[in-house]
């Protein structure tokens, strides 16, 4: 088997009597995770991670944890910002936390920056990672980033969450798996987060 995981036992359905520690153990679905939040009345909002640790909240202490009734002022702003037509968007234009890579912000880089552009994963982390960051500077960094992934001299770390994504590139990787398609990945991938315990590649040895 080109894969293992710590553990072989089936995989648990999630309900709210789903105990922590099980949840925490197994692989979901961002989608099982959002069919949760709704059936509970738990916010629904946020990225995968977000909603992990909200769901794991509310398993540990049965409190429902949700969005603000009323938005704070970086939360106005960001949606001020989201709700721009590319039109009037700016290199001056600033991306507040909550700035969400919307389809006008995709058109006005593309515009500027030509249509290879694209919001990668990197980007949008670096957007994160740096709240109220200019359209100016987040331009530059693609750029930047841009001329190392075409110079081969850059891979950008995958985000914890991403578990799927690293799993594809760890697999792919190993010189075992030369001429593997990627239906052979996902089947060893389908293996591997049906078990308890980390969901990563593992060489046979």
């Amino acid at each position: 088997m080109a894969a293992r995981a710590s553990g072989a036992a089936p995989r648990v359905t999630l309900s709210k009597s789903t105990r922590p520690e099980d949840f925490r153990d197994f692989y979901w679905l961002k989608q099982e995770l959002l069919d949760f939040c709704r059936a509970q009345g738990l916010a629904a909002s946020g990225g995968k991670r977000e909603l992990a640790e909200r769901i794991e909240h509310f398993l540990r202490t049965g409190q429902r944890l949700r969005a603000a009734s009323r938005p704070s002022p970086e939360t106005a702003a960001a949606r001020r910002v989201n709700a721009t037509p590319a039109a009037a968007l700016a290199m001056t234009t600033r991306a507040p936390a909550g700035f969400r890579c919307t389809q006008e912000a995709r058109q006005f880089f593309e515009r500027h920056l030509g249509k290879r552009f694209r919001f990668t994963v990197p980007l949008q982390d670096f957007i994160k990672a740096h709240p109220g960051v200019s359209f100016r500077q987040i331009a530059d960094e693609w750029q930047r980033q841009d001329a190392l992934r075409r110079a081969g001299t850059w891979r950008p770390e995958i985000a914890p969450q991403f578990e799927y994504n690293q799993f594809t590139r760890d697999y792919h990787a190993d010189p075992r798996n030369q001429g593997k398609t990627h239906r052979d990945c996902l089947e060893a991938w389908n293996r591997v987060r049906a078990r308890r315990g980390e969901h990563k590649y593992r060489p046979r040895r």
